[in-house]
């Protein structure tokens, strides 16, 4: 009857909750923490590792776009004091050109702010979509200064 009483004390709380038991020395019955806790643990581990490499991702991605974007913007600072020294017909040409380029460079924004919040399943498509954005305000800025210098 005892072995019976422990053979049920020691396998009804495994079948419930997955702990092992096990007969200590003494007959006392020992409970041990469960493999999948361990796992658990482990997964948990691995999560936050991923979390904390997605988070120094999004970061530097800010910090190298927004150092870009920075530049971008006193660029076309100058190109409007140059503006002003222009022709009216130069003027209005380049105020076209300018109207793109802050187009470009605010594009660029919105999307470094979507990729900043994305989520990791979000994280690769939002990371080279804000990269693509930056991208094209830099080309639009050195076309339209090629266009500038030429007229």
């Amino acid at each position: 009857m005892r072995k019976l009483i422990a053979l049920v004390l020691c396998y009804a709380p495994w079948s419930l909750s997955l702990a092992a038991c096990e007969k200590s020395d003494k007959g006392d019955i020992v409970t041990i923490q469960s493999p999948v806790k361990v796992n658990d643990q482990a997964i948990k581990a691995e999560v936050e590792a991923a979390k904390a490499k997605l988070e120094t991702q999004k970061r530097a991605l800010a910090d190298e776009s927004q150092e870009k974007l920075r530049q971008l913007d006193a660029k076309l600072d100058e190109l409007r004091g140059k503006a002003a020294t222009r022709s009216e017909q130069a003027k209005q040409a380049t105020d076209s050109t300018l109207q793109e380029l802050t187009q470009k460079r605010d594009e660029a924004r919105a999307a470094l702010e979507r990729a900043r919040g994305a989520s990791r399943e979000q994280w690769d498509a939002l990371k080279d979509s804000a990269s693509q954005a930056v991208a094209r305000a830099e080309g639009a800025y050195n076309a339209a200064l090629e266009k500038l210098k030429s007229d």
